[in-house]
């Protein structure tokens, strides 16, 4: 099984996968008995204009498969559209590594597409990291 989420904050040196070990020690509760009928938490918050969100999930699937999955952004298109109100989403990847991969997400009926940046933070046989931003929207 794989859990997937944000790691608990690295000191110097500090491993990530470590990290989230640790954090679905502290989780293990909150999964098991989530809202969600799955082994899910979902953490968001506002501050100002930033609004940041955090899923934590155990994935019953072998690890391998799901980094392949999480490393293409086509995938992601597959995972967003889980709202009603996302319309769409395009993908497109960048020709070299640590280039300008992005998703662009249609929300509701407005026809907005905000871009946001696919950055593969870490990858590792032990710990993925992706991060996906929009400078506004």
């Amino acid at each position: 099984m794989m859990c997937g989420g944000t790691a608990l904050a690295l000191g110097p040196g500090g491993n990530p996968a470590d990290a989230l070990r640790e954090s679905y020690a502290l989780l293990r509760d909150t999964l098991v008995h989530s809202p969600f009928g799955q082994p899910m938490t979902l953490e968001s918050s506002e501050a100002g204009d930033l609004f940041t969100g955090d899923v934590h999930a155990l994935i019953d699937q072998p690890y391998a498969g799901v980094r392949a999955a999480l490393v293409n952004t086509g995938s992601w298109c597959d995972i967003l559209i889980l709202h009603p109100n996302v319309m769409g989403c395009r993908h497109r990847e960048s020709a070299l590594p640590g280039g300008n991969a992005s998703i662009g997400v249609l929300i509701g009926k407005s026809e907005q597409a905000p871009d946001f940046a696919f950055h593969l933070a870490a990858d590792r046989s032990d710990y993925l990291d992706v991060r996906l931003s929009v400078p506004s929207g």
